[in-house]
């Protein structure tokens, strides 16, 4: 398990717990720290960071501990099933970026609605889709499903209401969960 801890007054700890041990282990520590997400081989952590030397960026380090390296994403990161590619977009932009894990190589995909801003983006288990929720001015919000090539922009639902968050794909990649406020 992964989980951010907080100390006072604004220390962000990046913590990794064996869930049969136990055991802890502190694998990064930051002014902020946030939007954790696990490689899907589970031996990496991504997440974003704001440091007082790299400002805030995308970092992932490895479950036993190690040194973090820098991913060149956005704040909003979610990875491909085979966790060589990672589809990355900050809260304002209007397209997602795909980027190899490895060479850096990355492509935009143009994303054709109208909104205000990206809530969560996540990639589905078989590849197929990302899902990506937005926000517009009048607090409806949508999650649509996204070809990585970008071909098929789909609205999945729609609903003015005031939190709608964390859209994640079922294992199997037929279903999409999120909450509801």
């Amino acid at each position: 398990m992964a989980f951010v801890t907080r100390e006072f007054p604004s220390t962000h700890k990046v913590i990794i717990q064996d869930m049969v041990s136990g055991h802890s282990l502190e694998v990064f520590q930051a002014l902020k720290c946030r939007n954790l997400r696990w490689t899907p081989d589970s031996s990496e952590v991504s997440f974003w960071a704001e440091t007082k030397s790299t400002g805030g960026r995308a970092f992932v380090v490895p479950r036993l501990g190690g040194a973090a390296r820098p991913l060149e994403a956005l704040e909003k990161l979610a990875w491909s099933s085979d966790g060589t590619d990672y589809a990355t977009c900050s809260e304002t932009s209007k397209e997602i970026t795909i980027s190899n894990k490895i060479t850096g190589e990355s492509t935009s995909i143009p994303l054709l609605w109208p909104f205000l801003w990206i809530e969560e983006i996540d990639w589905s288990p078989r590849g197929e889709f990302l899902c990506v929720l937005t926000g517009d001015e009048d607090d409806r919000y949508a999650i649509w499903s996204v070809s990585p090539d970008g071909v098929l922009q789909n609205m999945v639902f729609d609903e003015e209401i005031y939190d709608l968050g964390s859209p994640f794909w079922s294992p199997q990649g037929d279903t999409i969960y999120f909450t509801r406020l």
